[in-house]
């Protein structure tokens, strides 16, 4: 046999066995979401069934409205500090010229891989100091301060693919930095902000530690990650798997379809990054 059959032949089991460990959580969350508790009791949890209801999916969408609500609040504040504040850092850590500029880019580095569980005190600290606690924008202020070093990261790998002479033209023709930044950088700068968007999107959607900590009340009145760890728990004791399971594939859905519309744009931007040189 011919060794690019062969390869093919590798590579196509690969991704149906892939695929069966992906697809598999969404099979089961699928149909448990359309069994009524009665026929989730007499048949597998992996198994199809005739007799569906949207009954669980009805429940789960009277739970998740307002925390949905909360969710969207945050994401879009998660999404502009990052698109603004990254696209901001990548344009001085290309454009700039100051002492330490390497030093700043070891520090921006340094702070993607900060485990997030560290900053969760000090982050509490400083939104009660500002005034902010158990507020939608103290979570997504947060979230998104903690997303601005991949975001200055990815806007800066995408302006380095910029030539120099193309900054030193737009100075010598009598543009400052503000100009060449807004009329020139950003117009051009639409894969990495869609890039980020997606991921900060998504990031503030799904996010659970920080408005379990800087938010109060009931899971109704907080994110989506609240609500749906509170039904789990709630599952565990009176058995609603199919109204919990009906809630999680709800609320995953606006992420899927965001990274499935947009995933040219994010394969693109990563593709971007290739190394961080100084």
């Amino acid at each position: 046999m011919k060794k690019p059959i062969m390869d093919k032949i590798v590579v196509g089991l690969m991704l149906v066995i892939f695929g069966f460990f992906f697809l598999y959580p969404f099979w089961i969350g699928f149909w448990g979401a359309l069994k009524s508790l009665k026929v989730m009791n007499a048949t597998a949890v992996w198994a199809p069934t005739l007799q569906l209801t949207l009954q669980p999916a009805r429940d789960a969408l009277e739970q998740l409205w307002r925390p949905a609500w909360h969710s969207i609040v945050i994401a879009g504040v998660v999404s502009v500090l990052a698109i603004a504040g990254g696209a901001a850092g990548g344009y001085v850590l290309i454009a700039g010229k100051f002492r330490m500029k390497g030093v700043i880019l070891a520090l921006v580095l340094f702070g993607i891989y900060i485990p997030g569980a560290t900053k969760l005190l000090p982050t509490l600290k400083l939104v009660q100091w500002l005034g902010l606690y158990d507020t939608d924008f103290a979570v997504g202020l947060s979230v998104g301060a903690m997303m601005l070093p991949i975001s200055t990261i990815l806007f800066r790998q995408f302006y380095r693919q910029f030539p120099s002479s193309f900054f030193e033209a737009a100075v010598i023709a009598g543009g400052n930095h503000l100009d060449i930044f807004g009329r020139i950088v950003i117009p051009l700068s639409k894969i990495p902000t869609v890039t980020v968007a997606v991921l900060s999107l998504g990031t503030g959607w799904n996010v659970y530690l920080l408005p379990l900590v800087l938010t109060t009340g009931s899971p109704k009145d907080r994110p989506v990650g609240v609500l749906l760890s509170n039904l789990r728990a709630g599952a565990m004791q009176d058995g609603t798997f199919n109204m919990m399971l009906a809630a999680a594939l709800l609320a995953a859905l606006p992420p899927i379809l965001l990274y499935i519309f947009a995933q040219k744009y994010i394969t693109t931007g990563f593709r971007s990054l290739g190394g961080v040189e100084k």
